[in-house]
């Protein structure tokens, strides 16, 4: 996928919604979308961000092509606690150097 259009029509296509529910669903106008989708014109910023938001994408991802994905709120909601709760953070903080720690015994085993 190389323009913006072609990565609004992709993740149309995978959400089997056609321009015109895409439509409906983003009060953006059927022709807009079917002039983006086919690089005719460029989106306005607040049809990026409905866009972005209907598929669960960055703004990142629909014009530069990068897979970063946006987390959801529940998501959100855990990397919060995880940054406010110092139990919760030592507590993952242990499982992690623990998890370093066996894999770099199993690289010593197993190159000897």
């Amino acid at each position: 996928m190389k323009t913006i259009g072609e990565r609004i029509r992709k993740l149309r296509e995978e959400k089997g919604i056609d321009q015109t529910e895409l439509a409906e669903i983003s009060g953006i106008k059927n022709e807009t979308i079917s002039r983006i989708e086919l690089n005719k014109t460029k989106p306005k910023i607040e049809y990026l961000e409905k866009i972005s938001t209907i598929f669960n994408v960055s703004i990142d991802y629909i014009v530069l092509g990068t897979e970063v994905k946006k987390i959801s709120t529940e998501e959100n909601e855990f990397l919060k606690l995880i940054k406010t709760d110092t139990t919760i953070k030592e507590a993952l903080e242990s499982i992690l150097n623990a998890k370093k720690k066996a894999v770099n015994n199993f690289n010593q085993i197993a190159h000897g």
